[in-house]
């Protein structure tokens, strides 16, 4: 998604220097629970968040009004500010990856008892999708911008080294990537990896590391579970200090652009401002009374 385009200019998030480890082969993961859950990109060509009666946002209009008497525009704002614009890959992948990994899946359909609205798994997951369309974030590298090769300003070796063994590594949480070097961004999640390390030379080593890289689903559906995912690898060299701390890397092979990590929901000018957490986080409950 091209979403947060102004929280992707911030400075960089700096890490402690964290040591190497000694040569060997490594594979780590976070737990089972924070695998990310698949869901719909819902790509702003589709308009399958708003168009309709029976979209996502519709509902969510008319739930909110039903249970408080105001409505929203939810709905109109989404697709005046959410329009298509000839860029393919502009959508809601941002709000996916950030939602699958800080939100607990929605895994059946829920009909309010008030309004006897219908709320499908992909409705809830949308209206999530959505509300995480820009959360309070950890950003380590640069977006490029640029409309061909792979810029300078993409995540160097050794951050990429840092943030992979620190956040997957030592803290068991998910971290988030695009995958393309490129000026489109392709967010995915990353919560394992198997790594390689080899010396080469005194404070020298060459490093191996294959992600493993989950992706939204391509079309819209209710199946639940964790979000399909493929492995791609990547090389690099690393120079440490005497005791083993990194220096610098150097890319010896193709590379991402940029890692993120949410932190919590939060808003921005580019995200739809009636998608509140209180009204998001009520669909799937048990209510009973008529208003708040």
């Amino acid at each position: 998604s091209d979403a947060m385009i102004e929280l992707f200019s911030q400075e960089n998030t700096p890490l402690e220097n964290i040591a190497i480890g000694q040569p060997g082969e490594y594979k780590v993961a976070v737990p089972a629970e924070a695998l990310p859950w698949r869901g719909y990109w819902f790509p702003h060509s589709s308009g399958r968040l708003h168009i309709g009666m029976e979209s996502p946002l519709a509902k969510y209009d008319r739930y909110v009004e039903g249970r408080t008497g105001t409505h929203l525009g939810t709905q109109g704002w989404e697709k005046i500010n959410h329009a298509y614009h000839g860029t393919n890959w502009s959508g809601h992948c941002n709000g996916w990856a950030a939602a699958s990994i800080l939100r607990e899946e929605p895994k059946a359909a829920w009909t309010d008892p008030l309004t006897n609205i219908t709320f499908s798994v992909s409705d809830q997951k949308g209206l999530f999708i959505e509300r995480d369309y820009c959360p309070n974030l950890l950003f380590f590298g640069h977006r490029n911008r640029e409309a061909e090769a792979s810029g300078a300003g993409d995540i160097d070796a050794a951050e990429f080294h840092h943030v992979l063994t620190y956040y997957v590594g030592q803290l068991g949480k998910p971290i988030l990537m695009d995958k393309m070097s490129t000026s489109p961004v392709e967010n995915r999640v990353v919560p394992a990896y198997s790594m390689k390390i080899s010396e080469v030379s005194a404070n020298l080593y060459d490093v191996e590391t294959t992600l493993q890289i989950h992706e939204y689903d391509k079309k819209l559906t209710d199946e639940v579970g964790v979000a399909p995912f493929e492995e791609r690898t990547y090389k690099y060299r690393l120079q440490t200090d005497p005791v083993g701390h990194i220096i610098k890397g150097q890319w010896q092979s193709s590379n991402p652009d940029f890692f993120w990590v949410p932190l919590s929901p939060s808003s921005c000018d580019s995200r739809n401002p009636n998608v509140s957490e209180h009204w998001v986080t009520t669909v799937g409950k048990e209510l009973t009374l008529p208003g708040w």
